[in-house]
């Protein structure tokens, strides 16, 4: 329902309040069946709650006793009409588009995430781990949004914008121009650009710190409408059909399966983001160049050794994680970083791709993976 102010910062109940009105009224029928499994139990929970009490039934058009009940069946999977598309980049990183398809990408580097033209770019800093050269992770994020730039950084953690280092403290909000706003939650920062997009930087724990060598973080994108195509970018280019979002940054789509040579060296390469187009520069060290440089050959869960594997899977089921390409995208993170407490980051993942694509063996869809652009990775309410 676009008439929702997220910005409002509703508390909990307050947006439970909010959806009951609404729900009551005939405002709004919306569902759960295109949210994300951690959106879906987040708005059940709240949902579920009778506060009603805090309000008089007698004096009100739209509260009961009863707390209305949200339900597949008002929006079943399959037959989505949600608005808004996101994507996102995690781990050692995990891609998945704004049109769900679900794909790794190893390799080092500085690389367009996404963009949709010269007001709104999202670049991403890929670094090799320390304790292995074969798997990379994301080391910062820079952001074009209007004319304002914003990036976020690792070892140290900073917040840069404009090219100048700012403090934001915990709880605290920064509006910027252009519509801008900055707003930190421990270890989260969102940046909002008005109704259009946001922006989700969260960073890693210190748990898990040891385990992968160093920091890391998660980036994720929301475009709060329908982007009909026009991105480009490793979240592909948002036209809802997932068979197309691995092209080159001028719209080549690569035909598949591709090749692992040319997933790195023609899509991959196209990506890499120049000094000269760089949204790291910071006023203290300018820009540092951060060289492309793909992985030597394919490693999925199909190298691993059987009893890493079994051992592996068995943590991830054991952590609730069944779903597929989650399953394997967790298997191969615990058998790499030998941790079993890595599947715990990906027990109730808002990821809900369509499709998976895995060089050389082209795009395969899911089971249930029906729904357009407009519904995969709904974030969860706030």
């Amino acid at each position: 329902d676009q008439s929702y102010e997220e910005t409002a910062k509703l508390s909990p109940y307050g947006i439970q309040y909010w959806l009951q009105k609404n729900w009551i009224s005939g405002y709004i029928n919306a569902g759960v069946g295109c949210m994300a499994p951690a959106a879906k139990a987040d708005a059940l929970h709240w949902m579920r709650q009778d506060v009603n009490s805090r309000v008089n039934p007698a004096t009100s058009n739209f509260c009961s006793n009863t707390p209305p009940v949200l339900t597949d069946a008002n929006n079943p999977a399959g037959g989505c009409s949600c608005t808004g598309i996101s994507g996102g980049s995690t781990g050692d990183p995990h891609i998945q588009t704004l049109d769900g398809l679900y794909y790794d990408f190893q390799a080092a580097g500085d690389f367009l995430l996404t963009t949709s033209g010269p007001s709104f770019v999202v670049q991403v800093r890929q670094a090799w781990t320390p304790k292995r050269r074969d798997v990379a992770f994301n080391k910062a994020v820079a952001m074009l949004m209007g004319k304002t730039r914003v990036a976020v950084f690792l070892d140290p953690l900073r917040l840069v914008v404009d090219g100048k280092e700012t403090e934001l403290a915990d709880g605290k909000t920064l509006s910027l121009p252009d519509n801008l706003e900055v707003s930190r939650y421990a270890n989260v920062f969102v940046v909002r650009h008005g109704n259009a997009e946001t922006v989700r930087v969260t960073i890693a724990d210190n748990a898990f710190v040891k385990m992968l060598g160093g920091h890391y973080m998660d980036v994720a994108v929301s475009l709060h409408y329908a982007a009909g195509g026009i991105m480009r970018g490793l979240l592909g280019n948002g036209n809802g059909i997932v068979q197309d979002d691995i092209a080159t940054r001028d719209g080549e789509v690569l035909r598949q399966p591709v090749s692992f040579a040319d997933f790195y060296h023609r899509y991959g390469a196209s990506l890499y983001i120049r000094p000269e187009d760089s949204l790291f520069a910071e006023d203290k060290g300018g820009v540092v160049k951060n060289e492309f440089e793909a992985p030597e050959k394919p490693y999925t869960v199909k190298n691993l050794p059987p009893a890493d594997y079994r051992a592996a899977r068995r943590a991830c089921i054991g952590a609730g994680v069944r779903a597929q390409p989650v399953l394997d995208a967790c298997t191969l993170d615990v058998a790499v970083l030998n941790s079993p407490a890595i599947a715990k980051l990906y027990a109730g993942a808002a990821a809900a791709p369509t499709a998976v694509m895995e060089p050389g063996s082209g795009i395969k869809m899911l089971p249930g993976g029906t729904c357009k652009a407009s519904c995969p990775g709904v974030s969860a309410l706030r």
